[in-house]
């Protein structure tokens, strides 16, 4: 396995297999996939997240992400998971009518911040769901799928992160 460096550079708590806490940060929503990682990182800040996929990347090991564990269909065994649950920081600019998420927030995070301003997102029924599950739950129908790949030109400049073109466009 290749080095994750000092755990001590994570600002968020880092799992191994065995280790206490484990099993609690692997869990999710759907109890139909169960993960078996190889390490997770609950990330608690985008650097987290950088250091937990350049880690994959070194030791040649595929990258899993959850926040909520709402819409997972694959488990991750072997991965390197990625626990975005801690990330809720939500930023409201009522001006220009956005709202800036972290990758775990939930909408149940969102409505208190965006209503005083009299903006509402469309959100479904759950205020429990993660908003960027949900925002790019159709990224892999067939006439979406590009959407994915240009989100990705745009925050992933460097090609961190790669398309899975094993996954197959859904039918819905």
């Amino acid at each position: 396995m290749g080095h994750i460096g000092a755990v001590a550079d994570f600002i968020g708590p880092v799992f191994k297999q065995g280790e206490a806490g484990y099993d609690a940060e692997r869990s999710g929503f759907n109890l139909a996939v169960e993960h078996h990682p190889r390490l997770i990182v609950g990330a608690a800040v985008p650097a987290d997240i950088t250091l937990a996929v350049k880690y994959a990347a070194d030791a040649d090991l595929a990258v899993a992400v959850q926040a909520t564990g709402h819409g997972v269909a694959v488990p991750a065994d072997g991965a390197v998971l990625i626990n975005t649950r801690r990330m809720r920081c939500v930023r409201v600019d009522a001006r220009a009518r956005t709202a800036t998420v972290e990758a775990g927030v939930r909408w149940l995070d969102v409505l208190p911040q965006t209503v005083p301003h009299g903006l509402a997102p469309l959100n479904g029924s759950s205020p429990d769901v993660g908003v960027v599950g949900y925002t790019l739950r159709n990224a892999f129908a067939p006439e979406d799928y590009a959407r994915l790949t240009d989100l990705k030109a745009i925050y992933d400049p460097n090609n961190m992160f790669r398309v899975n073109f094993n996954v197959q466009p859904s039918d819905r």
